[in-house]
């Protein structure tokens, strides 16, 4: 596979001007942003993105091929200038996903999509090399043992990025579904969401119930823009307050409100009942063995350079 860059253009950002490769072609249908159910569990632009890139990968996946094997992919959206003010985010959720490599793009305006919720339609197509070898990715005018030559992989390393694959997607589908049903049961017993609950519990385990912006989006890994937008509406709701630091009036810090602190005592509870109950079906020894996995995990993942 090779990138095609005509000389003296500018090198693009996060895509491709022209793609080259020969092989066996496989084509997607639209991906949208909902799960294999064909549910959607959020109604925000990048985390819809995000899905349907999952969903895109699972395809490829199951033809044995992936991000790497993508020559072309095309996005439909609703709102070019939602796309511009989230297209930051939008990067990091590709990447997130497909890594590094970049295809040639097209991204499309439309007037609306087929499915009412969807936010986003991302069309994919991949070349997959003869043969059983995965594809060597360089750019025009790279020689065969230039930098980005990929080695040949055995069976066993074949296997086993497919097996971390189909964990990564067990993860990731039960994630998405543990948060839609404590969600609903929120939204239906305390007229709520998830996220408020979240937020809530953080500031409970901080000092004097306080916390700034930033190491809100820290703890939750959400961008200080969505969270700020979100404290907006807890603050109108009269659940948290705002108070300038008296030693940088730069800085504001988040603070439970006495009605912020009686939802979160109706809320805290149920929300352990739940969880216990949702966990229950692995048993002691299983819960116990999953949490050490996820701590390995997310251990090495904090520590690597990779990331």
């Amino acid at each position: 596979m090779r990138v095609i860059e005509p000389s003296g253009w500018k090198r693009p950002s996060g895509y491709a001007y022209g793609m080259m490769a020969e092989g066996r072609l496989l084509v997607t249908g639209g991906m949208v942003g909902w799960d294999e159910t064909g549910r959607f569990h959020s109604d925000d632009l990048v985390e819809q993105a995000r899905q349907a890139l999952i969903n895109t990968k699972a395809v490829l996946s199951e033809a044995s091929a992936g991000p790497e094997h993508v020559v072309r992919m095309t996005w439909y959206i609703l709102d070019k200038q939602e796309y511009l003010s989230k297209l930051s985010e939008l990067g990091r959720a590709y990447r997130d996903v497909m890594g590094r490599h970049y295809p040639a793009m097209a991204m499309v305006q439309v007037s609306a999509l087929m499915e009412d919720r969807a936010r986003v339609e991302i069309e994919t197509t991949a070349v997959l090399p003869n043969g059983k070898a995965r594809s060597v990715f360089k750019r025009s005018g790279q020689t065969d043992s230039g930098v980005g030559d990929s080695p040949r992989r055995s069976p066993k390393d074949a296997a086993r990025s497919k097996q971390a694959l189909r964990a990564w997607l067990q993860m990731m589908k039960t994630t998405k579904l543990l948060e839609s049903q404590v969600g609903r049961l929120f939204a239906q017993r305390h007229n709520t969401t998830l996220s408020r609950f979240d937020v809530l519990a953080n500031l409970d385990r901080s000092p004097d119930q306080t916390s700034s912006i930033s190491n809100l989006s820290q703890m939750l890994l959400a961008s200080r823009g969505n969270i700020t937008r979100l404290l907006d509406r807890m603050e109108k709701d009269g659940l948290i307050c705002r108070r300038e630091d008296p030693t940088d009036r730069r800085v504001s810090g988040v603070q439970m409100t006495e009605f912020g602190r009686e939802l979160f005592s109706r809320l805290a509870p149920d929300h352990e009942a739940w969880v216990d109950q949702v966990f229950s079906a692995l048993g002691e020894e299983g819960k116990q063995q999953l949490v050490r996995l996820l701590e390995d995990l997310r251990e090495k993942l904090e520590n690597s350079q990779d990331f």
